[in-house]
């Protein structure tokens, strides 16, 4: 198993006085090879050679590191901080949504608009949709991996990320969309234009906004809720990207990386925990069926969603401009920051605290049993730009979506602790070093065994449908978009 990096905290004396930000961001090439070689280690070596958890880095682009909560603050401050459709050096290809701007880059009155329209289209999921959904398309999988064979199985990442493209694109718009294009599509979200790759998204984000289009206009709630974003401001084009951005990049690309990190987590999770897991949801599910409220009862599971949260956070780091001249008010000391300064806000190194998470490279779910603790933790858990306990608003940048991640993570996983016996074909390890497997092991996820077996009442057989999911996925792959249900 890889050796973890050494978690310590910097060693300074807190000063009153303001500071300048330590660190050098000289040496461009330097950098960049320690960051790609390192990965979040580059992090961790430059605040301990800086003995402080604000510093200098670059990136590609020069910016200041914060791996302190209280200093992460400043970057959920819409004051203070301005968005830009970009991950440090890595522009979002905007050509891919039409060159409209997504929510999650915008400022002010354009992005009041636009994250009002996507709270409300998440809430009308979370409300209607996302439970049932996620049941019948989790079952149907669930029974095509336990008849899986030699090439599904060294493929099924894929296979997931499938599963959880069409959990949210038939919850949302009643359709399931071929997830090669949802694949194309988010691996080019940065590519160079010109080159293949992102040809390749281009031609994917075409077919899946003329998808949309079709789709929204033949389905009665999704023109009700458009109607909405109008007269809130939003055009329908903004809107459609809006969806589009939030069902690939934040669906497709980050929730399906979550849940391939919790697959794999299980395989190497204490036997105990395992057995303890599966008891409670049984319980739960015996006395109430599957139900919001059955799922709020499966304390250990949502224990282990949130530890996996905090090991490997869906959004490691956040980036932000400073709009102006300000100081930047850590626990360790003040800095000065100047206006249009990037910030990196390092979600990854946050949660590994060692002053608040005893053994925070342990994973360990029953760090969050006890009530008391398990408050002081989740102030320091930011899984969804912002901190978790934070509700979503029009005027903060948190993520719309966060209350349907954990049920769709919590519904899948109930199944496969309850249901399922499955091994892979290496152990999993998580170092750090790997940047883009964001939420997922170092080495790709394949399958070396999968058993299925039906529970009650968790699974009637009969109503299964592996034949029509089959047939899906025949149609999708010979089909250029999309098949309505």
């Amino acid at each position: 198993m890889a050796k973890a990096f050494k978690n310590r905290s910097p060693v300074v004396t807190p000063v009153s006085d303001v500071e300048q930000v330590p660190g050098s961001d000289k040496q461009r090439l330097f950098h960049l090879v320690r960051l790609v070689m390192l990965g979040q280690g580059y992090f961790r070596k430059r605040m301990e050679k800086c003995r402080s958890p604000v510093f200098r880095v670059n990136m590609g682009v020069k910016g200041v590191a914060i791996c302190d909560r209280k200093a992460i603050d400043a970057m959920f401050d819409v004051k203070v901080i301005r968005k830009e459709p970009a991950f440090g050096r890595l522009n979002y290809n905007l050509i891919l949504l039409d060159n409209y701007v997504p929510s999650i880059f915008t400022n002010d009155t354009p992005h009041e608009r636009q994250k009002a329209f996507l709270m409300k289209i998440c809430q009308t999921a979370q409300e209607a949709q996302i439970l049932p959904t996620t049941q019948r398309v989790v079952t149907q999988y669930l029974e095509r991996w336990g008849k899986a064979d030699a090439n599904l199985k060294q493929d099924w990442e894929n296979d997931v990320r499938a599963m959880l493209s069409d959990i949210f694109t038939e919850a949302f718009l009643g359709v399931s969309v071929n997830p090669t294009l949802m694949y194309n599509m988010v691996k080019g979200s940065w590519a160079k234009p010109g080159s293949k790759l992102f040809k390749t998204a281009d031609d994917a984000a075409r077919l899946l906004r003329e998808f949309l289009k079709e789709a929204l206009q033949k389905s009665t709630k999704l023109q009700s809720l458009l109607s909405t974003a109008v007269d809130a401001g939003v055009t329908e084009e903004q809107a459609l990207a809006d969806i589009l951005f939030m069902l690939n990049f934040n669906a497709y690309g980050g929730v399906s990386g979550a849940l391939i990190g919790c697959l794999a987590r299980l395989t190497v999770t204490d036997p105990k925990y395992k057995d303890a897991m599966r008891h409670e949801v049984i319980s739960a599910v015996d006395k109430d069926g599957v139900t919001h409220e059955s799922l709020n009862q499966m304390n250990r599971l949502h224990w282990f969603v949130l530890e996996n949260l905090r090991m490997c956070p869906p959004v490691p780091l956040f980036f932000g401009r400073a709009r102006n001249d300000f100081i930047l008010h850590s626990s360790r000391g003040s800095f000065d920051i100047k206006a249009d300064e990037l910030l990196v806000g390092n979600v990854y190194e946050i949660h590994r605290d060692p002053n608040v998470f005893v053994n925070p490279e342990v994973f360990m779910p029953s760090r969050f049993e006890d009530g008391v603790q398990r408050n002081k933790l989740l102030e320091y858990m930011l899984p969804g730009n912002g901190p978790i306990k934070e509700s979503p608003t029009a005027s903060n940048h948190q993520c719309p979506g966060l209350d349907i991640t954990f049920t769709v993570l919590k519904t899948a996983l109930m199944y496969v602790v309850t249901c399922c016996d499955f091994s892979l074909t290496r152990i999993p390890i998580w170092t750090g070093k790997k940047l883009r497997r964001i939420g997922s092991p170092d080495n790709i996820v394949q399958l070396l065994s999968f058993k299925y077996s039906p529970r009650r009442p968790l699974v009637h057989r009969n109503s299964l449908q592996i034949d029509d999911l089959e047939e899906k996925h025949n149609y999708l792959e010979n089909s250029s978009t999309f098949q309505k249900h």
